[in-house]
């Protein structure tokens, strides 16, 4: 297994599987929960080197869980993901600390 950690952040169950199951064939490290506050928790636990972070989740949305990761764990690198491009939004989570914005759906290669 490589040593990089890779925490994804996703409330749709199917996706996770699939990417999870993409970067495990791949030897990495990979962890999956449906929540911000699960993502904060699991960051609590043990250290993630990069969070795939969904922008639209339940209870705590991706760009209050970007913040908190940010402020909280500032060498984690963070990629968000939206069902949707916008730019304003893309632009508003690099600000943030984001190194990247994807509209679903990803391309896996």
């Amino acid at each position: 297994m490589i040593d990089f950690s890779v925490l994804l952040v996703d409330d749709e169950e199917d996706f996770l599987t699939l990417l999870a199951k993409r970067l495990r064939s791949r030897q990495f490290d990979v962890r999956c929960v449906g929540t911000g506050a699960d993502a904060l928790g699991e960051m609590g636990q043990r250290f993630a080197h990069l969070v795939v972070l969904d922008v639209r989740l339940p209870e705590m949305d991706g760009i209050e869980t970007l913040r908190h990761i940010k402020r909280d764990y500032p060498d984690t690198q963070v990629i968000m993901l939206s069902g949707f491009v916008d730019t304003k939004m893309a632009k508003q989570t690099r600000q943030l600390g984001a190194v990247g914005y994807l509209a679903k759906p990803v391309n896996l290669q």
